[in-house]
């Protein structure tokens, strides 16, 4: 729990699940649709398996094959849905800083095949593989068109 600074004697989890609601005070608030950190979670447990892991930073960037949230804040109007989560811990650890859903389609698709080296290697099946680069596709073809 922070000691000081603007989240002080707030959880981490409490902080994640301020995303399960809106905050129209803010430009931009991504809001989970379900519980965010059971999604966060998820996530998580989805990077270990698929071999992607935080950056220097801490920043965890995870496609999901679902839509997790949606735009939220004053940018609520956009109607944005957003397909992955990304996650924030304390750089070098699995210490949760924060977590809320986003949209970066590019890095899917660069992730998206290290998960489907992942697979491969691990001799799941290629129609595991093909579904993946299907929903990256549709995702970047969803949000050119709109």
């Amino acid at each position: 729990m922070p000691k000081k600074g603007r989240y002080a004697g707030q959880s981490r989890i409490d902080h994640v699940r301020l995303h399960n609601v809106d905050n129209p005070s803010k430009p931009q608030h991504g809001v989970f649709y379900g519980d965010g950190y059971e999604l966060a979670n998820e996530a998580w447990e989805k990077a270990q398996k698929i071999g992607i892991s935080p950056n220097n930073d801490g920043v965890l960037k995870v496609p999901m094959d679902k839509i997790v949230g949606r735009a939220g804040g004053k940018a609520a109007e956009t109607g944005e849905l957003f397909y992955s989560l990304e996650i924030i811990v304390v750089p070098n650890t699995n210490k949760l800083i924060a977590a809320y859903p986003v949209n970066y389609e590019v890095k899917c698709l660069v992730i998206g095949l290290k998960y489907a080296r992942s697979v491969i290697k691990g001799g799941y099946l290629f129609s595991k593989i093909l579904r993946m680069v299907i929903y990256i596709f549709i995702v970047k073809s969803v949000k050119e068109a709109g």
